[in-house]
């Protein structure tokens, strides 16, 4: 019949051959992940009967417009009635009269919610689930250690899709952070990009509020700023910190909207969320001058994550504080924490760089205080080089070496300063020392890249890295020296080996080029 029809349009009959075993059929065969499969599907196949019956029932209450085409159910006016008998909404009293306002239960404002069709076709094609958790601890929690192994592995174990919508969703954005981009289409065109986005929006916009929330907001951010999407990005870290001041991660002595949380564990990924945010609100302002930060600095009471070791294995550990009268080598802190650590004085030496007042400033003290941070950031230096045994403290060291770059652009020439103005002996000690901290800090990059040890390769490495590259090439301008060309070959190709991984990288690269600096390269 088919090929009549098409002898009568004058078309060449032409069938589509049959698709080829994926190479992990095997994996996808297995009757673990076939059970798993199946158990998804009949939930999704229960879910739908049940909205289909409570969509089309004439009893007049209040419920969900049922559009899975849309990404998230959002409720018309309250929440669906099954929820709503032990659920209530966004407590208003908490914006209007913060006062009169009780912290409520964690999980009261993220009642029982089907998982989307769109996001359910998702999570069935990555099951089992748990396969889609290991990727993401092997390629993403080394860097980004945010969520619980032990609280995240406990729920997809109890995983439901006829209720857990807000885990479903962070499970999305997992997946989303930790797949290797496509080389067909740009990242910020990626179908699961754009379901993860507008489905972490819906759940938002219907007041569903929770620390899963916060912990997806992040991950997308970690997304768009690897891949260089921007102005989203920018925007995301600017919400994502919104968020966790709502939730009054940033102050225990602002107004809370939740209770204290039962468990040391769930503290603790407070804690490491919050931290993310800052991380990502510092290096998101490492290229852009005069942009307000979005977070504050922290409180001097502030405590730093928990060591990795005693994190991951889902013991209860203990915190370090922020400040601390000295860094030393004889009192563990973990990677992150080091992060943490590196991520603050960071936020120090952008706020020195994009002050409002630098001009009337008294200039003795903008260098006194140039000079404090110069020291500090030696000292951070030492310390996590001392503690980078292996690729753990990755990104400690490139926000540090960061900071430093930052800070070294400044003061390397001090032609800036007004002639017109009173000229200090203070500034060609600080010239002196960018200088010379340039030269230590591209020796320091080169040796870090030649001895990795196992280094795993994340966005925050990028900046560094394109500094460091511009400085190098400086060098080669002024001196021409063979290993200042070495350097900047070691920087740009590790770029490249970024680039399969990460797209910003390769935005990079484009501006290197574009600037002359890669030109050494060519000859």
């Amino acid at each position: 019949m088919l090929a009549m029809q098409c002898t009568r349009l004058g078309k060449p009959c032409t069938y589509s051959s049959p698709p080829k075993p994926s190479s992990n059929r095997a994996e996808k065969d297995s009757p673990e992940s076939l059970s798993q499969r199946v158990e998804l599907l009949e939930q999704l196949l229960k879910n739908q009967t049940q909205t289909q019956s409570s969509s089309s029932n004439g009893n007049g209450n209040v419920g969900v417009n049922f559009k899975p085409q849309a990404g998230f159910l959002i409720p018309v006016a309250g929440l669906p009635s099954n929820a709503s008998r032990s659920h209530t909404l966004f407590p208003t009293t908490f914006f209007l009269d913060s006062k009169a306002h009780r912290p409520i239960s964690a999980d009261q404002l993220l009642p029982d919610l089907p998982v989307p069709v769109g996001i359910m076709d998702v999570l069935i094609s990555s099951s089992p689930l748990q396969s889609l958790c290991s990727t993401y601890w092997s390629r993403t929690h080394t860097w980004l250690p945010i969520l619980s192994r032990k609280r995240v592995s406990e729920k997809v174990d109890k995983f439901n899709a006829a209720t857990d919508a807000g885990l479903a969703i962070l499970l999305l954005c997992m997946k989303l952070v930790s797949q290797l981009p496509s080389e067909l289409e740009h990242p910020a065109l990626s179908a699961l990009y754009c379901l993860a986005k507008g489905s972490l929006s819906r759940l938002e916009h219907a007041g569903l509020i929770s620390l899963q929330l916060l912990q997806s907001a992040i991950l997308i951010a970690v997304y768009e700023i690897g891949h260089a999407i921007y102005p989203a990005s920018y925007l995301s870290i600017s919400h994502a910190a919104r968020l966790g001041i709502m939730m009054g991660f940033h102050c225990k002595y602002a107004a809370q909207l939740f209770m204290d949380p039962e468990t040391w564990t769930y503290r603790e990924e407070e804690r490491r969320a919050w931290w993310a945010i800052v991380i990502l609100d510092r290096y998101a302002n490492l290229g852009v001058h005069g942009l307000p930060l979005n977070v504050s600095e922290p409180l001097k009471g502030t405590l730093l994550p928990c060591t990795e070791s005693i994190w991951n294995s889902g013991e209860i550990g203990t915190n370090q504080p922020l400040f601390a009268s000295s860094f030393t080598c004889t009192i563990e802190v973990g990677s992150f924490a080091s992060a943490c650590q590196a991520s603050h004085v960071l936020g120090l030496v952008l706020r020195h760089r994009d002050d409002p007042n630098k001009a009337t400033t008294d200039p003795h003290f903008r260098l006194s205080e140039a000079r404090q941070l110069h020291q500090t950031l030696l000292a951070l230096s030492t310390y996590v080089d001392h503690e980078a045994q292996d690729g753990s403290m990755v990104v400690a060291i490139a926000l540090c070496y960061s900071a430093r770059l930052v800070l070294y652009d400044m003061y390397a020439c001090n032609n800036q300063f007004s002639a017109l103005g009173i000229r200090m002996s203070e500034e060609e000690d600080m010239q002196k020392a960018s200088i010379d901290g340039y030269r230590n800090v591209t020796r320091e990059v080169f040796n870090f890249l030649d001895d990795d040890g196992g280094l795993v390769e994340n966005p925050f490495l990028c900046h560094c890295l394109y500094q460091a590259s511009a400085v190098f090439a400086w060098f080669i301008r002024e001196k021409g020296n063979v290993e200042e060309v070495a350097g900047l070959r070691a920087v740009v190709g590790r770029l490249r080996g970024i680039e399969r991984t990460w797209r910003v990288a390769g935005e990079y690269i484009r501006h290197l080029e574009a600037d002359g600096s890669l030109k050494s390269l060519e000859e």
